[in-house]
């Protein structure tokens, strides 16, 4: 296929999807049968489609209006859901979709694509890290720990944002050590981001174990 013709058949794709069903409803249960028949999917440039989906993706997370939120969020479940067509043992255009669908709180479409890209690689850090980020956003400390911890041993050890999540959570269970230890790590990854972990660590180095409410299961959701 032509660069062209795959330019057309990809507009013309993401055209059907748009408007002949919602967002959620299309990408997510894949009614696109008629579609599927249409397009030879193995024909379409990989690499091309990528980045023009992470190029959608970028604009949608600097998008200053709903409206326009809106339909760049559309623009860029099409163009990931074409990649999971492309290509279905690619776990990135899952993981992708789970994170719009994250953002758009929509729980259960975003565990299934989290879901799916864990039955391709259960140890991928990045489908981990964002499975981690899914329980993490809904207080499900422990399930989000578990991931994270996954990610973290696959190649995620450096990444400042894993570690300060790890560190709140095993504040919040009652393992003020381990806290202590990942907000370290955290800041000496990049104290400019957040300068006021250093007051943390020394607070927490402070507490006062028996009197606090740190082992108070109560604050975690089982």
């Amino acid at each position: 296929m032509s660069p062209i013709y795959k330019k057309i058949a990809i507009s013309a794709l993401s055209t059907f999807i748009i408007f002949s069903y919602t967002p959620a409803f299309s990408v997510q249960n894949g009614r696109l049968e008629y579609n599927d028949v249409l397009y030879d999917y193995s024909n379409f440039d990989v690499q091309e489609v990528t980045h023009e989906a992470d190029e959608i993706f970028k604009k949608y997370n600097s998008a200053q209006t709903d409206a326009e939120r809106l339909q760049l969020g559309q623009n860029a479940l099409c163009k990931y859901y074409l990649l999971t067509k492309i290509d279905y043992e690619n776990i990135y255009p899952f993981v992708q979709l789970a994170r719009l669908y994250i953002d758009k709180n929509k729980k259960r479409f975003a565990k299934e694509y989290l879901s799916t890209a864990l039955n391709l690689d259960n140890q991928n850090a990045y489908a981990n890290y964002y499975y981690g980020e899914y329980y993490f956003k809904y207080r499900d400390y422990r399930r989000a720990l578990k991931h994270y911890l996954i990610a973290y041993n696959n190649g995620y050890r450096n990444l400042y944002d894993l570690n300060l999540k790890m560190a709140i959570i095993y504040e919040k269970l009652g393992d003020i050590q381990k806290s202590i230890d990942f907000y370290t790590q955290a800041y000496k990854i990049d104290s400019s981001q957040n300068p006021e972990i250093s007051e943390k660590i020394g607070s927490l180095k402070q507490l006062n174990y028996d009197k606090s409410e740190y082992y108070s299961k109560s604050i975690i959701r089982e």
